[in-house]
């Protein structure tokens, strides 16, 4: 009987013994597995945080380029409306000119730019009926006697300032009216003001 209690003794302490290495073992490999889920979880963490950094850097860079965009639109708008300020102010002051005493010596310009251009033997020169005042039988003389060639006046029906010149048979035209004019340099003027303001 003493026999049987020893060994039971001894198969109760070899079990505490291998439940021990066996409780050991499993916090060993509970701790391995911890600190390979913590790594695993660091590193997951940094890699959420390298992405998160990228999408913060791509979406600061995009509102920049659209602010910029904004920025440039909005001085690009102004920049627009001051010209088209300025470009009204011509006409209105071109509509004016009509009434100023140098609109004779203008209209004189206009023709003989336009008898130098064409270089015709028979020239129709158009005016508008607005102007039926300035061309009468002097103004018209005058203006004949500024080239040996066959001129011929007619009242249009346009009322911008200025004259068309053209062949007599119409091949040849050369529209010296201010809104010609303007639109002939409105381009450069353009170009020239954008550049200039702001």
């Amino acid at each position: 009987m003493e026999g049987f209690l020893e060994i039971c003794k001894k198969i109760n302490k070899d079990c505490e013994e291998e439940i021990k290495k066996i409780i050991e073992e499993a916090k060993r490999k509970r701790d391995l597995i911890l600190e390979e889920a913590k790594k695993t979880s660091k590193e997951k963490e940094a890699s959420l945080l390298g992405e998160f950094d990228k999408k913060v850097s791509f979406l600061k860079e995009r509102f920049l380029s659209l602010a910029n965009s904004e920025k440039k639109q909005f001085i690009l708008n102004e920049k627009n409306k001051f010209i088209e300020k300025i470009f009204s102010k011509i006409k209105e002051k071109a509509e004016h000119f009509r009434k100023d005493k140098r609109y004779i010596e203008f209209l004189k310009k206009s023709i003989l730019e336009g008898l130098e251009t064409i270089e015709r033997k028979d020239i129709v020169i158009e005016y508008s009926f607005l102007d039926e005042g300035i061309f009468n039988k002097d103004f018209m003389e005058d203006v004949k006697k500024a080239k040996d060639i066959n001129i011929y006046f007619k009242k249009g029906s346009f009322q911008d300032i200025g004259v068309i010149l053209y062949s007599k048979d119409e091949h040849l035209v050369y529209d010296n009216r201010f809104s010609s004019l303007f639109k002939r340099t409105q381009e450069n003027i353009y170009f020239s003001l954008f550049k200039e303001i702001f």
